[in-house]
């Protein structure tokens, strides 16, 4: 597996009309200036945590990455607020296989979600997802 690949598909995947994203973009520090970068809600930036190898010989990865979901609202305010949209999130990805390169390289599980914050014009979640070989 490599890392761009699996860039690559969980970008495709987050891509679906379905899902509704204004936004689909890797991580790369739009919480860190906001006068550098537009975030255009509802919106999901990926970024890959960590990897590890599961074999001596050859390269076998388990792989974790992070989803920062924003959205304008939380709760109540529209039927794709925030408590929506981790649901959708979570239902659309977990247990997924994933095919990189035309091979099978494993399922993508949910691992859990944390709230980041309130910023100006919208509110942030970062869900957590294992690629396991």
């Amino acid at each position: 597996m490599l890392t761009k690949d699996i860039m690559n598909w969980l970008l495709a995947a987050l891509r679906d009309p379905g899902l509704g994203f204004a936004q689909v973009e890797p991580y790369e520090g739009q919480f860190e200036d906001s006068s550098d970068f537009l975030i255009l809600p509802p919106s999901v930036f990926v970024a890959l945590d960590r990897a590890t190898n599961n074999r001596s010989l050859g390269l076998d990865l388990d792989v974790s990455a992070s989803l920062y979901l924003c959205t304008a609202h939380i709760h109540l305010a529209d039927p794709g607020g925030m408590l929506d949209r981790l649901d959708a999130l979570i239902a659309a990805l977990h247990n997924q296989a994933v095919n990189l390169n035309d091979r099978y390289s494993g399922r993508l599980f949910y691992a859990g979600f944390e709230w980041l914050g309130i910023f100006p014009g919208f509110s942030c979640y970062k869900l957590s997802f294992d690629l396991k070989g």
